[in-house]
């Protein structure tokens, strides 16, 4: 179980419960640990205590995707997995309504403004 060097701590690892939960092995969990280089696949951020690695799986095939962290993992699946409402989102996010309805666009003040 050499790999398992990639792996800066044990708190990281899955429990065996969450690897019967997906039908996985350790080696298999590991390997796409060490592909995504010890980082989540949507934010890049590294794995730590605080944002601890979780296994993200498709809800309607119960296939397994890949390794999210927790804050990730919770607003995608706040999305039901639907692909063409996050390509809207993406979409909206580029080329929001107001532009070139709002000349010039309405700046939010500081105070209203998310902290994130």
């Amino acid at each position: 179980m050499s790999d398992l060097v990639a792996i800066p701590s044990k708190f990281l690892l899955p429990s065996a419960a969450t690897l019967r939960k997906y039908n996985l092995t350790l080696d298999q969990w590991v390997s796409m640990y060490v592909v995504q280089d010890g980082k989540c696949a949507l934010c890049r951020k590294t794995f730590t205590r605080n944002r601890l690695p979780c296994v993200d799986h498709n809800h309607w095939t119960g296939g397994v995707r890949g390794l999210l962290c927790s804050p990730c993992n919770y607003e995608l699946g706040c999305l039901h997995d639907d692909a063409d409402w996050l390509a809207r989102a993406s979409g909206y996010l580029l080329n929001p309504t107001a532009k070139g309805l709002l000349d010039p666009l309405p700046i939010v003040p500081a105070k209203h403004r998310s902290k994130t």
